[in-house]
């Protein structure tokens, strides 16, 4: 049987895990999508799949590990840029040098956290 047939009897199979694995629809389908694509390539390097389902499942899992990362640090982003504001100081010096040293360190933090992300 051809490799893509023989993939394409698991669809259903891997949809099921990945929408469990995700609660949604549109993700799920990628996942699948993203899944059947990488082993595609895997196999097109010359490896040699011998027994499909397992490794597409097991592929799946791992392209879910990987969103799920993307999706976590993406929201952690967003939020970190948006808890990390500091109020307008006072026209004390002492005051007025903190929140310097605040938003500069606001600013580096923020920094390193897009650059985490890439």
């Amino acid at each position: 049987m051809d490799l893509i047939q023989e993939m394409l009897k698991y669809s259903n199979n891997l949809f099921k895990e990945a929408f469990s694995l995700c609660n949604d629809e549109n993700d799920a389908k990628d996942l699948v999508q993203e899944t059947f694509l990488s082993v595609l390539i895997i196999v097109n390097k010359g490896v040699i799949i011998e027994n499909i389902k397992p490794y597409l499942l097991a592929t799946l899992k791992n392209k879910y590990v990987d969103y799920y990362r993307k999706k976590c640090s993406t929201q952690y982003t967003e939020n970190f840029n948006d808890n990390l504001y500091f109020d307008e100081p006072s026209e004390n010096t002492t005051t007025s040098l903190k929140y310097d040293k605040l938003n500069s360190i606001r600013h580096e933090l923020g920094f390193i956290v897009e650059e985490i992300n890439k």
